[in-house]
């Protein structure tokens, strides 16, 4: 029963987001428009009681008709696109914010120095788990996953660039995510391949999987 209100969930998640409602209405107004020219058009002699309920529309009122689609379709393309370059640049807002925090840049060299500078990496991920972990060490990897962790809920809500932010931070994402992956599984509670604790770093390691290819 969880697993389907998650999946449900997820669903309406991905359903209601701006850009897909507006492509959702743009796909359901020609649609309804090409049903209605069709029955308008169509012949419908064997069967008189549709062939009386055909409007017989003019052609000054066809016009009219196809002047308003073209607006509501018109309005419908410049949301979108509007939405979209809204969503680019509040994107590469979040990622030039990020460069100048000196909270963050100050966490991303601690985490760069103890991971990098002990030789840890996507292939030879560091041992460090919520017990063995130094309180500083753990302060910032903690940092940086919980960052990467809201970038990925933004892209999930179709809130942040995904192509942008991909094409910046992929390597960091995947990388770190892989590196610490025995602090992760640590924090979800991971035992035989099974997380006590899902929700923690959930959309993280969904964003890590989708990336890692």
């Amino acid at each position: 029963m969880l697993g389907l209100f998650a999946f449900w969930d997820r669903f309406f998640l991905w359903l209601f987001s701006p850009r897909r409602l507006l492509l959702l209405m743009l796909i359901m107004l020609l649609l309804c428009f090409g049903v209605f020219v069709a029955f308008d058009r169509g012949s419908f002699d064997n069967y008189p009681a549709l062939k009386a309920l055909k409007p017989g529309m003019a052609k000054e009122n066809w016009l009219i008709a196809l002047g308003i689609l073209a607006a509501a379709t018109g309005w419908i393309v410049s949301s979108i696109v509007t939405i979209r370059n809204s969503v680019k640049q509040h994107t590469i807002n979040t990622l030039l914010q990020t460069r100048l925090s000196v909270t963050y840049m100050k966490q991303a060299e601690h985490v760069n120095d103890f991971l990098i500078g002990q030789g840890y990496s996507s292939t030879k991920p560091a041992p460090i788990t919520l017990v063995t972990g130094t309180p500083a060490n753990l302060v910032a990897v903690d940092y940086i996953l919980n960052f990467l962790e809201f970038l990925a809920v933004g892209i999930r809500h179709g809130d942040l660039h995904e192509k942008v932010l991909k094409d910046s931070m992929r390597g960091i994402v995947v990388g770190l995510a892989k590196t610490v992956e025995e602090y992760l599984d640590d924090c979800r509670g991971v035992k035989n391949g099974k997380a006590a604790h899902p929700r923690v770093y959930e959309n993280l390691i969904w964003l890590r999987d989708r990336w890692d290819h």
